[in-house]
């Protein structure tokens, strides 16, 4: 398929459109037979991640968010729906998720009108299932949002799920596994490795001088700053790491609503530095390279992959005792080969995993060539390919019925 007639035109509506996920549509932008459009609105300040507004580089359209009153940044709707509709693509690729009716109403026009329907993100995770860790009896509440999000994903065309678990979990609820199509959920990784060859020793040496790092263990917290984070325990981590034998440094990159209060906590910590959101990519390469360990008590969420890129493991919580554990990312974490998973959520238990990392620099280098081997294994042109195969399947299942059955 070369020319433009040719092409699979495909709708996908996104909640959010962050920085970080321009490279993957950009990508996507030059695969020969699929042209996708994206339709994308604002983010909630403090509590989803900035949209990155309009992009000339890809094909997209901006589209206004209605968010839950009290959903911590869950949308409501959205007005992607009509333009959707009335733009006749060829496949509709969506989230799957319950809470956003603009998901239903497009799933509902997919299933009236025949048209391919892919929806894309967690995969089926039952609330109770060994997908995403939950190991607590579901509430009648939970078995309904469970079985509601399982009615949705079966009727779909194709799915595509970010980790290996998150297809297990589908199969295992009886959805065909030829539907499924694995995509992860990462960054550009291989630009972002090469992101090292262009920082020099001199421009490392100054930011440690300027923040007085020489020396010192650096840790690194790079994300929202909201209680899914869990920063707060974190201060506390370093306070008691301050009256111990271990020099630490604590660097924290981002915004949000808990700025201020984290910043109040801190106080009288001269080595916590909070060095507000930085979304460059150069910059962030240059604070992960002088740092020793990534710190998220709360979600790590992609933040991970991107330490890996620079050798830079993650300390965070076990999965089972975070308290909202969809998190695909935590797949990619293996507790003593690139990261260190805590058992709970505990101030002297993530000292004791800081200090286990810094007591001993040969277990330091293992960790961090164990974070570089899984950034390498996580390439942004796998999750085109996968993508781009998850719409085709869509699209030819609708065209030939043979293919689906």
């Amino acid at each position: 398929m070369n020319s433009q007639e040719e092409k699979i035109r495909v709708a996908w509506q996104h909640p959010i459109i962050p920085n970080y996920r321009v490279p993957y549509l950009e990508k996507l932008a030059n695969v020969p037979d699929v042209e996708v459009t994206s339709f994308h609105g604002q983010g909630l300040d403090g509590y989803t991640t900035k949209s990155v507004g309009s992009i000339p580089s890809v094909k997209n359209i901006l589209v206004k968010n209605r968010y839950w009153a009290f959903g911590r940044g869950r949308i409501f709707w959205q007005s992607a729906v009509r333009k959707i509709i009335k733009g006749k693509f060829d496949v509709i690729v969506c989230e799957e998720v319950i809470h956003n009716a603009s998901v239903w109403m497009l799933w509902l026009f997919a299933q009236i009108t025949n048209t391919p329907l892919v929806l894309h993100g967690f995969g089926y995770r039952p609330v109770s299932g060994m997908s995403y860790h939950r190991k607590t009896q579901p509430s009648l509440r939970q078995h309904f949002i469970d079985r509601l999000r399982f009615f949705m994903i079966k009727r779909a065309s194709a799915i595509a799920v970010y980790t290996e678990k998150g297809k297990e979990a589908c199969i295992q609820e009886g959805i065909q596994s030829h539907k499924i199509f694995v995509t992860k959920n990462t960054y550009d990784t291989e630009y972002l490795m090469g992101l090292e060859q262009s920082v020099t020793s001199q421009e490392l040496d100054s930011i440690t001088q300027k923040l007085n790092l020489t020396d010192r263990f650096v840790l690194i917290f790079v994300g929202r700053l909201n209680p899914l984070k869990r920063v707060s325990l974190l201060i506390d981590v370093m306070r008691k790491l301050d009256k111990s034998s271990l020099q630490a440094s604590l660097l924290v990159v981002g915004e949000g609503i808990e700025y201020q209060p984290l910043v109040k906590q801190s106080q009288g910590l001269a080595h916590v530095h909070f060095l507000g959101g930085i979304h460059e990519p150069i910059e962030l390469a240059k604070l992960f390279m002088i740092s020793h360990a990534l710190v998220i008590p709360g979600l790590p969420g992609l933040t991970c992959v991107h330490g890996f890129c620079y050798g830079v493991p993650t300390i965070t919580t076990a999965p089972v005792n975070l308290r909202w554990p969809e998190c695909p990312e935590l797949d990619y974490i293996r507790h003593g080969v690139n990261g260190y998973f805590v058992a709970k959520p505990d101030c002297q238990l993530f000292c004791d995993a800081i200090m286990y990392l810094a007591d001993d620099k040969q277990r330091l280098q293992k960790f961090s060539t164990g974070a570089r081997e899984t950034a390498k294994s996580l390439p942004l042109r796998e999750t085109v390919a996968q993508f781009r195969k998850a719409v085709k399947f869509a699209f030819n299942g609708i065209q030939n019925k043979a293919l689906v059955s």
